[in-house]
């Protein structure tokens, strides 16, 4: 018996270690990820790719859920070259509702033809209007101090997923970067609302 909690024991130190290990991976991960946009928006690296991972098809479509935006804000946004994302938006089609007319862009707001993709039902978008709200909220009570996602959702949404949100507010002029969240300590990708004392 006492063999049996001992490995248990020893398990649960080993599972905490990797899962320690992997979240600094993740984070180096999103900082090179970070680096590497920065590096290809320079001047000194305009032909330098993108680097990103997975199918462009759902980078477009998180990017667009619940909010619209031009042909080149989401080339842009994404790194994905305007020609594919407009094969992209056709091929979704047959799996997302998604929206196409003149209204206001979410990221460069000029008036043009826009899409995005709608979730099911409206207590949804109210409820992703409910988060953005408190997260804008939240960054303004802590003025001048950054937090990663996964700190603001524990504070606020008990754990919820709050990335698509985080996206959203990104694209409206949230300030997101890579540096060290006030809450946790690690360097991850963190948002905040600047200071006034500039």
């Amino acid at each position: 018996m006492y063999v049996v909690q001992d490995r248990a024991v020893t398990l649960l130190a080993k599972a905490t270690i990797l899962h320690t290990e992997l979240a600094a991976v993740f984070a180096t991960s999103q900082f090179l990820i970070y680096r590497g946009r920065e590096r290809r928006l320079s001047s000194t690296y305009p032909l330098l790719r993108v680097i990103r991972g997975g199918s462009d098809a759902c980078v477009i479509a998180e990017m667009i859920t619940d909010t619209a935006m031009c042909l080149p804000c989401i080339s842009k946004r994404t790194g994905v070259p305007i020609e594919q994302v407009n094969a992209v938006l056709r091929s979704i089609t047959g799996t997302f509702r998604l929206s196409i007319g003149m209204r206001r862009c979410a990221v460069c707001r000029a008036r043009k033809t826009a899409f995005g993709i709608s979730t099911d039902g409206n207590s949804s978008h109210h409820t992703n209007g409910a988060t953005r709200s408190a997260i804008v909220s939240f960054l303004e009570e802590h003025r001048g101090e950054a937090f990663c996602s996964r700190c603001i959702s524990f504070r606020l949404f008990e754990g919820r997923d709050i990335d698509v949100a985080m996206r959203h507010l990104e694209g409206s002029g949230l300030a997101r970067r890579h540096g060290r969240c006030a809450a946790c300590g690690m360097p991850r990708l963190v948002a905040s609302v600047p200071s006034t004392d500039n």
